[in-house]
This record gives structure tokens, C-alpha cells and sequence, in this order.
């Protein structure tokens, strides 16, 4: 009951109702009959066109992004190894960007991308660098947090973003994405 959600349906007709009682909010949503989906050559993502429930407990993207930033940032602490990797990619480069680059190509030809089902930290949690690392393995998210801690170790200020690669992400504050990658911040503050 101390967790609204905040709901809205996309696409097409959905029935709901709020029920409460002096313990929950009982949300209920219902379809019927909904033909199946004729899929056409080029056509746009599903989630643009069929009908779709987006709903969140959060208020905003601010809160949002502060959740998957506190969830996320004990994620990339680097460790021994690492540092070592990330000064072995890097020795003797006096360039910015050609030490980017090391970390960045690496991380490419080095992590393999491939689904991994490492515990608790499915969803929009990030593995940890270490365990990334060390399996040399892991999906976008998992890739994007090899490249955030190497790029940290070398002094930059970088993090996770997510995005929804190849459909529209809607304005309710919800978990709409697919795809998660890694922006940096220059040093000149750009």
C-alpha cells in the first residue's frame, strides 16, 4: 500500500482496476481476445505497436537514474588484475585517446558476448567488473562495466546508461530497456 505505481497503456485497449483494502492496492489488468501479432518485412519493434502496460513505483527518470546508479556503483571497483591489464594495454602511450582506445578495443576483443547466469544480478544490475574480468564473458551490460572500470582506472569519469535499442522508451519511469552502454566524461568537463 506504501507503493503506488504510477501506470499508463500504450497501443491498444487493456481493462483496469484499483481495488484497496487496509493492506494492499490491487492493480488489475486484463485482455481478451487480442488477435496474434502478422509480422511484416521491416516493420517497427513490437512494443511500438501492440498494446503494452509501462508502470513504475518511481516518481521520476531522476529517481530512476539515482536507484540504477547507488544499485550499480560498487559494480566497477577495479582490483589488482585489472589495474595491471589497463597498465599493460597502456604502457608507454602518452595520447588520451590512444589509452581510450586500448581499453575500449580490449574490452571488444577480449569479452566475449554471451548470456551468463551469475546470481542475483540478472535485470538491470550490473556483474561486477571482477567476475567480468575473470570470465571474460558476459552480455552489453556486463561489457559496458569491463569498459566503465578500465576507463576508471585510467582516471576518467564514466558510467552506465541504459537505452532501448530499436523501439521508443515511454514516459513513465519503468525498467523499457534492452541495451546498456557506457558514456564518459571528457576532461576538458564535456
Amino acid at each position: 500500500k506504501e507503493m503506488p505505481i504510477q501506470y499508463e497503456v500504450y497501443n491498444g485497449p487493456l481493462k483496469s482496476s484499483l481495488w484497496f483494502d487496509d493492506a494492499y492496492l490491487v492493480y488489475t489488468f486484463e485482455a481478451k481476445d487480442m488477435p496474434a501479432v502478422k509480422k511484416e518485412p521491416h516493420m517497427v519493434a513490437l512494443d511500438d505497436f501492440v498494446p503494452k502496460l509501462v508502470m513504475a513505483t518511481l516518481e521520476s527518470w531522476e529517481a530512476k537514474s539515482r536507484w540504477f546508479h547507488k544499485v550499480n556503483e560498487p559494480q566497477f571497483e577495479a582490483d589488482d588484475a585489472i589495474r595491471a591489464k589497463v597498465a599493460e594495454l597502456t604502457a608507454g602511450m602518452t595520447n588520451e585517446e590512444d589509452k581510450i582506445a586500448a581499453c575500449v578495443h580490449w574490452v571488444a576483443d577480449n569479452v566475449r558476448y554471451y548470456g551468463t547466469k551469475r546470481g542475483p544480478c540478472e535485470g538491470y544490475t550490473l556483474h561486477r567488473s571482477t567476475e567480468t574480468f575473470r570470465d571474460r564473458g558476459g552480455v552489453c551490460k556486463d561489457k559496458a562495466g569491463m569498459a566503465i572500470t578500465m576507463l576508471r582506472v585510467l582516471g576518467y569519469e564514466t558510467y552506465p546508461a541504459l537505452t532501448m535499442a530499436g523501439s521508443r522508451v515511454e514516459a513513465i519511469p519503468a525498467d523499457q530497456f534492452n541495451h546498456t552502454v557506457t558514456v564518459m566524461r571528457n576532461k576538458d568537463g564535456s
